[in-house]
């Protein structure tokens, strides 16, 4: 079992909340945590998993069974921490003499989402190499990708495009890097032929 706890200390300086004190868990689950009776308990961490597809690539973000040899099954990493903003795209007037502000709704801006998380070779314990050539790849496609998730779905995301790519080491754990993606929403292009709206 991995300490994906002190993990997340040292590259963020904080432990996510899907750490639990539940010391029920059996060992032979994917327990990407462990520090202390601190385990990962996929059970209830269903809402950070993340399904993220497109260009070829199909990567999951979620709990998972961890094998003897250090194999996580489909599972790709831990859970990410996505941070969403939104904003309104407005026209303001200001009022000559009184400073009042006259404000026309414009439209609702894309979702800018700071996605953040950890890669770990759980099978080597060593340079998790193959993962951030996965995620570098998976950001260089020159097209959207579908998210799949709770947190996603939530806030009626279905569709984002990458722009910001950034990682580095952790300190004190060589099997690991951590991660930060900028991300923005997207919503279906909208046609216009012959004066009718077409969705495509």
């Amino acid at each position: 079992m991995i300490d994906i706890a002190g993990r997340f200390k040292s590259a963020y300086g904080i432990v996510p909340v899907f750490v639990t004190q539940n010391s029920k868990i059996p060992g032979s689950e994917y327990m990407p945590i462990v520090s202390g009776v601190n385990l990962y308990d996929d059970s209830e961490s269903s809402f950070e998993d993340t399904d993220i597809e497109g260009g070829g690539f199909s990567l999951k973000f979620a709990g998972g069974k961890l094998t003897k040899s250090g194999r996580t099954g489909n599972v790709f990493a831990p859970p990410l921490m996505c941070r969403f903003r939104k904003t309104k795209q407005l026209i303001e007037t200001i009022l000559d003499g009184d400073g009042g502000i006259i404000v026309e709704r414009y439209g609702d801006g894309p979702w800018e989402v700071e996605v953040q998380g950890l890669l770990v070779d759980m099978e080597h314990h060593k340079f998790p190499l193959y993962k951030i050539e996965q995620i570098r790849k998976l950001f260089e496609v020159p097209d959207s990708l579908n998210v799949i998730g709770d947190m996603w779905e939530v806030n009626g995301i279905k569709t984002v495009y990458f722009y910001d790519f950034v990682w580095s080491g952790v300190q004190g754990y060589q099997d690991t890097i951590q991660f930060s993606v900028m991300a923005r929403s997207l919503k279906p292009v909208e046609f216009y032929l012959n004066g009718e709206e077409e969705e495509a």
